[in-house]
């Protein structure tokens, strides 16, 4: 087991994105079935950190190559995850919102002034 584990921490890597064109969604959005499917894996993928921290107070722990292997799979499912918030955030940019209302965007805020902004009433 531990040579395979040497050779799936040699491959291990972040999700490359390089090659996607995300403003290809514009002209061909996903239907509603496909964008149910991407919400899921995306909470799937994002939580797979719970579910090492629940694996690691057991004794599996206290094996190297059950860590070592829990650690890369973690690492990868990590961005799996943000793979899919990436996506999911520009769909959401580029359809807008119920009533097909596309986001405008203002000038860049500051943290100062956001944080000198007058309350809104609730």
């Amino acid at each position: 087991m531990h040579g395979d584990l040497g050779s799936l921490l040699e491959r291990s890597a972040r999700l490359d994105l390089d090659g996607i064109d995300f403003d290809a969604f514009r002209a061909r959005p996903l239907d509603a079935d496909t964008l149910r499917c991407l919400r899921y894996m995306h909470d799937v993928e994002s939580h797979t950190v719970c579910y090492l921290r629940d694996l690691l107070v057991t004794r599996a722990h206290a094996d190297p190559a059950v860590t070592g292997f829990l650690a890369c799979w973690s690492y990868e499912e990590h961005w799996h995850g943000a793979a899919a918030t990436r996506f999911m955030l520009h769909l959401a940019i580029v359809q807008g919102d119920a009533e097909g209302t596309s986001a405008t965007w203002g000038d860049h805020v500051t943290d100062e002034e956001y944080g000198a902004a007058p309350a809104l009433d609730a």
